[in-house]
């Protein structure tokens, strides 16, 4: 599971069209790590049947397919970090086109159509709780409407605590609907709460129990001066963390293409979190100038354990065959014998011997010694194997009626033939070696 979870996580430093390309052989898409990990039908096995409840005890409830992953992050950030006093509630969309009961519609999101998520973040960019909006109708026992009840729920661990919230119903209408030039503005206030309505390029309306409301000089990143009200400029500030994170999010996400929403649910939570990692070591770990991809690196890395040690099998002298001259004796300078291969048509003399091969057989150098090579195995077994010696071996009529066996018992195709494996029937062959007439009879006909 750890290394299926270390693939999904690559999977957002390395993009690919679809998830078949990952175990692509085609030069153009071809990364020899994923297969090396596991096998292409292995991992979309795990993902299809990858669960976070189980359905015997996951209820009627619209969230129930993910909500203990939730609880179980939200629960580990409470459990291990006290933010700082400048906290604020988000609203990101993950993007998500399906048939869902609580998909949304927000025309101004880039991304339109998803599920909506309200997110309770540090200045920094770190979500310290997440809420999933469902569409189930929870009012809470403040009366506030949906919203209201999900951010009372967001900030239930810091009320009581110098965090304020405010209800909108009762904003002054002479400021939220009064039509303003740009750069005008109006507010109304009433004991320590600042309701104002600022207009730049749109109107902006702003609500603030900190500070009275003035008009302060900014300068932009162009090094333009300009008036703006000191909550923006407040609100801008504490903001930008919480931007940036999900811009850095977004570059290495490993969202897929699935028809089940709970499962990239969990993959936008996941990557979530993992920034929330990187974060914290930017701000407590020993390397604090690591970049969020060497982070995500490292824990991938981690994640794969000793599958990705497992180096990729090279032609080195050890298993590269060559041709070495056979050592002198006292008697004659320069050794011959016989070659294993003329010889047995008409006697040929020779002085050079295969260095790798067991036994070093006696080759000439020319056809002889080009004969094929079959690479077999794979990691720590990956070998080459002389057809030569398997010729030998074999002998010349068992050799040319390999093709009949293959296809009487689908040694190349299947893994088992009558529910016997290929060891088996293999043995079986060898006790009975009459069927190797009849395999070569069938290779002659066909």
């Amino acid at each position: 599971m750890w290394q299926f979870l270390g693939v999904l996580l690559h999977m957002g430093c390395v993009k690919m069209p679809s998830l078949e390309h990952y175990w692509s052989k085609n030069s153009l898409y071809r990364v020899p790590l994923f297969s090396r990990i596991m096998p292409r039908n292995k991992f979309q096995l795990m993902l299809r049947f990858w669960h976070f409840v189980n359905n015997e005890d996951s209820g009627s409830r619209r969230l129930c397919k993910i909500i203990e992953l939730l609880d179980h992050l939200n629960n580990t950030m409470d459990n291990i970090y006290c933010p700082n006093k400048n906290i604020l509630v988000d609203e990101s969309m993950m993007p998500w086109k399906g048939r869902l009961v609580f998909r949304q519609y927000v025309k101004n999101k880039r991304h339109r159509y998803g599920i909506k998520f309200y997110e309770l973040c540090e200045s920094d960019g770190i979500v310290l709780k997440v809420k999933i909006y469902s569409g189930e109708i929870t009012l809470g026992k403040y009366l506030l409407g949906q919203t209201g009840a999900i951010i009372l729920d967001l900030m239930e661990k810091f009320l009581g605590k110098d965090y304020h919230l405010t209800d909108r119903k009762s904003n002054p209408k002479e400021c939220t609907k009064a039509k303003l030039k740009q750069r005008d503005v109006i507010s109304r206030n009433r004991e320590s709460v600042v309701v104002a309505k600022w207009k730049d390029k749109r109107d902006v309306l702003m609500i603030n129990i900190l500070h009275s409301l003035q008009m302060i000089e900014v300068t932009n990143r162009r090094g333009e001066k300009k008036m703006k009200p000191n909550i923006i400029k407040d609100y801008n500030q504490f903001m930008l963390g919480v931007d940036r994170g999900e811009q850095m999010v977004s570059y290495y996400d490993c969202l897929r293409k699935t028809i089940i929403w709970y499962k990239k649910v969990a993959l936008h939570l996941f990557d979530t979190f993992l920034f929330n990692a990187y974060c914290l070591n930017s701000k407590y770990g020993l390397d604090k100038t690591i970049s969020l991809q060497k982070f995500r690196e490292l824990i991938v890395t981690d994640l794969l354990g000793e599958r990705l040690n497992e180096m990729v099998p090279r032609i080195t002298k050890n298993n590269f065959h060559y041709l070495s001259s056979i050592p002198r004796n006292e008697k004659k300078k320069f050794l011959t014998k016989p070659c294993r291969v003329c010889s047995k048509i008409k006697r040929k003399e020779t002085r050079y011997e295969c260095a790798v091969c067991e036994n070093s057989p006696l080759l000439c150098i020319g056809e002889c010694f080009r004969m094929l090579w079959i690479a077999f195995g794979t990691r720590k077994h990956f070998r080459y194997i002389a057809e030569l010696e398997m010729a030998i071996n074999l002998r010349p009529l068992k050799s040319k009626a390999l093709p009949a066996f293959y296809e009487f018992t689908g040694s190349d195709t299947t893994t088992t033939y009558c529910g016997n494996g290929k060891k088996f029937a293999w043995s079986t062959w060898c006790s009975f070696n009459d069927v190797t007439e009849a395999f070569f009879g069938a290779v002659c006909n066909s």
